[in-house]
């Protein structure tokens, strides 16, 4: 990394990473906040934001959906910040009916 910075934002660093690779971007990230960089970690990996951060922000449609402390925030409740709503009210689709819908990203084989 250039310089010192004092802020180093990260959008989704590890969308399309291997495993070894995301373990590459945790160790760097830990090194930079035990130097005092302040690192904004933006993911859908719960996972990880649990083994880099202590807190977090949710936010949907571009607007603050919560704060929260991660050691005492189910993983339950912050996907329902995320969603706006609880997520165990969300029918599952199958792939059929994704086939027919014609979502964008829906896996489809068709005979």
């Amino acid at each position: 990394m250039k310089g010192e910075p004092r802020v180093v934002i990260l959008d989704e660093p590890t969308s399309s990473l291997a495993s070894a690779e995301v373990e590459l971007v945790i160790s760097a990230v830990k090194k930079m906040s035990a130097l005092g960089v302040a690192v904004i970690y933006v993911s859908h990996r719960m996972e990880e934001i649990r083994r880099i951060a202590s807190c977090a922000t949710v936010m949907r449609d571009g607007q603050v959906a919560g704060d929260v402390m991660l050691e005492n925030t189910s993983t339950h409740h912050i996907v329902s910040l995320m969603l706006g709503r609880d997520h165990v009210d969300i029918a599952p689709v199958s792939p059929q009916e994704n086939c027919r819908s014609g979502r964008a990203g829906s896996p489809c084989v068709t005979p």
